[in-house]
């Protein structure tokens, strides 16, 4: 599930969890960019299927110069704006 932008998981457990075969889970990924959560580094998942491990991670990247490069394309400020707050 997506396009939220804000990363979560059902069951609230943060960092590495364990995912039962033969449930179902909702997990949100979050974004790699354009963040909503107040946290402006990059969110993604890995599930591994043969562990049944789902990780999300957050890692940082250069958003000043993302900032730069929406400036220069003339796209609307705030997209900038929310890459800096995170939200």
């Amino acid at each position: 599930m997506g396009h939220t932008h804000l990363p979560g998981v059902l069951s609230d457990k943060i960092g590495v969890m364990r995912v039962r075969a033969g449930h179902r889970y909702m997990i949100n990924v979050g974004s790699v960019g354009q963040p909503r959560d107040g946290d402006p580094r990059a969110s993604f998942g890995i599930f591994d299927p043969v562990s049944f491990e789902f990780e999300l991670i957050r890692t940082p990247y250069n958003v000043d110069r993302s900032v730069n490069r929406i400036r220069e394309e003339g796209l609307p400020s705030g997209l900038g704006k929310r890459l800096e707050k995170g939200n």
